[in-house]
């Protein structure tokens, strides 16, 4: 404030406004605080006896969403609500809601938001939760990063994978009907089987092994 210098926070740096950069600034890259660690039945703290235990994964503020999906995914046969760009900061699409691939079913990133470690402006570091001042955990579930202080660490509640699980992507290259026609085909007929299986009670593999494309 003397000297009149900004101060930024710089997670991922995917900001498309540009506010995880600036001229002449104080920068706090938080990169390096980017350890995962997984949790099968977590309560945020102060809230025991008030919530139940759920799996979860607690995050440092430099992770970006590929390594996060790699430990929650592969790792726990879970998942946890994040960014479709996978290089994108973790602790920056949180705090500014959270748009992703799989949104339509599990809700914005900052809804699965459970706790959140912070350096608030007057440099004490605080623990927020539903339960240890909320009206600052709710500020940080879409109120724009770096907004209220420098978060440090966030805890993200885990669902279970559905049936059918995955997302296809590639490089093609050749006539309009190869490129785009053959894949919306496949992927059409992969939905009706995926609907028919559910019905039957069939597994993703019986299904797989007979879909061809005609």
């Amino acid at each position: 404030r003397e000297h009149r210098v900004r101060l930024v926070v710089k997670g991922g740096g995917h900001s498309y406004l540009g506010t995880s950069n600036a001229p002449d600034s104080l920068l706090v890259w938080t990169r390096r605080m980017n350890a995962i660690e997984l949790h099968d039945a977590f309560v945020p703290r102060g809230c025991e006896g008030r919530s139940e235990p759920q799996p979860a994964v607690t995050v440092g503020a430099g992770a970006i969403w590929m390594h996060v999906y790699q430990a929650v995914t592969p790792g726990a046969g879970r998942y946890v609500q994040g960014g479709g760009c996978t290089t994108v900061g973790v602790a920056g699409l949180i705090q500014s809601g959270g748009f992703g691939s799989f949104s339509k079913r599990y809700g914005l990133a900052a809804a699965s938001l459970l706790e959140a470690e912070i350096v608030t402006a007057d440099g004490v570091a605080r623990t927020v939760n539903a339960c240890s001042d909320p009206e600052l955990f709710w500020a940080l579930k879409g109120g724009g990063g770096g907004s209220f202080g420098v978060v440090t660490r966030l805890t993200l509640k885990t669902h279970q994978l559905p049936p059918f699980f995955g997302i296809e992507t590639g490089i093609g290259a050749g006539r309009i009907e190869q490129c785009h026609d053959r894949p919306v085909k496949l992927a059409r007929q992969f939905h009706r089987a995926q609907r028919l299986a559910i019905a039957l009670g069939l597994g993703h593999a019986e299904v797989a092994a007979d879909l061809r494309l005609r």
